[in-house]
């Protein structure tokens, strides 16, 4: 059975924020100040900025290929302020 349309497919978003931010912790207890500054501070050049753009395309096309929304001209609004609001974080 798929857990995305499962009766606990609510428990995915909180999950994945947890261990996010589970990550984050380990990476903050266990990262030397080098190791951090080379990973993600790079003048935009570090793998981390380029696995969040990377990501961030990702998003737009899931968001249009798996809409969180039923079919109608406010999803469709919708996707696109998300998309747009994508876009502008990939420009940054």
């Amino acid at each position: 059975m798929c857990l995305l349309k499962s009766k606990y497919s609510w428990l995915v978003a909180p999950g994945l924020w947890l261990t996010g931010v589970l990550a984050l912790i380990i990476v903050w207890g266990v990262a030397t100040p080098e190791w951090v500054q080379w990973h993600f501070d790079q003048d935009g050049a570090s793998p981390v900025e380029v696995a969040t753009v990377g990501l961030f395309f990702a998003q737009i096309g899931i968001l249009w290929l798996v809409p969180p929304m039923p079919p109608s001209h406010k999803r469709t609004l919708v996707l696109s302020l998300f998309s747009l609001i994508t876009l502008f974080a990939i420009c940054r």
